[in-house]
This record gives structure tokens, sequence and C-alpha cells, in this order.
């Protein structure tokens, strides 16, 4: 069973998952108790937070979603009587995560919940895409095929831009 061998590599990947969902195995535990640390940790320590925390703490601190929230739903927030209150709803937003995986097919029915999302997933991409006459997660009830949204407009914000700032 060497480096290259698939049954290996099966083994690592379960392994990777059970400690993703479970936390560090208690060695880990115990040795980062004990105050040792593995030459991959001081380097990680030396060179700061990983920019996955920075942007953890800037979608739950800084990150204007509120706002945000309000400009989306173009005055259908609820805050009048006119207002379609289930218009964010129908709003799709696409994340971009780490590795290019896109995640599609967002709507949110609060600021709230589209806030708890954003520090929860840590998209590193938002597009904001158009608005469909239902929910765009619940867009297999509909028929295949059928192109039922209106677009009003589309951003594309990319913050890898500004990362050398």
């Amino acid at each position: 069973m060497g480096p290259s061998d698939p049954a290996a590599s099966d083994v690592q990947d379960a392994k990777r998952a059970r400690t993703e969902q479970s936390g560090p195995e208690p060695m880990a535990v115990d040795e980062a108790a004990n105050g040792t640390t593995t030459a991959e940790q001081q380097a990680q320590a030396a060179a700061g937070p990983s920019m996955r925390s920075l942007m953890v703490q800037y979608y739950r601190r800084l990150f204007p979603v509120q706002q945000m929230f309000k400009w989306l739903c173009y005055g259908n927030d609820g805050s009048h009587a006119a207002a379609d209150v289930s218009f964010s709803s129908r709003r799709e937003l696409c994340f971009t995560l780490d590795g290019d995986i896109f995640v599609r097919y967002q709507s949110y029915k609060s600021w709230s919940d589209l806030h708890s999302d954003l520090v929860h997933k840590v998209p590193s991409k938002i597009d904001i895409g158009p608005v469909y006459t239902h929910d765009p997660r619940q867009r297999a009830k509909y028929a295949k095929g059928e192109e039922d949204y209106t677009q009003l407009s589309l951003t594309n914000i990319d913050q890898r831009q500004f990362e050398q700032l």
C-alpha cells in the first residue's frame, strides 16, 4: 500500500472527512494542550491569520449585508403595503467558494439568513443573478427548459482583485 495506491487515498479521504466533521483527533488536541507544535503550525502562526479566517471576520463584522439585501430587493423589503415580500426569495445569488466551487440557485427571505450563510460558506465571489417568478431553490418543481425570470441586473464582485491591496 504505497503513496500512489488508490486504496490508501480513499482511506486518507475518509479520515479527512471524519476529522472535518468531528474535529481534530484526540492526539492532536493533546499535543496542542501540551504546547508542542509542528513545523506547519509554526509556519502558519508566523504567516498570520489565514485568508479564510479574515474573510469570516469580514462577513461577520464589516460586510454591509443589510444594505446589500435592501438594495437587491428594490423596495420590496416589506417596508410598505405595496411591497412584494416574496421578491427577495426569488432573487438568485451564486457563491464561488475556495477551489472554484460554484453554489448556484441561492435565495434568501431575510438579510439575517443571507448573513448567516455568508459567514458559514465564506464565498470568495458573489454573483447577483436574475429574479425568477418562483424560488430558484425549487426550480425542479417547474417545467424544464423554461427560462421564466426577469433579468434586471447582473453584477460580478470579485474580491480576488483586491488581494494585493
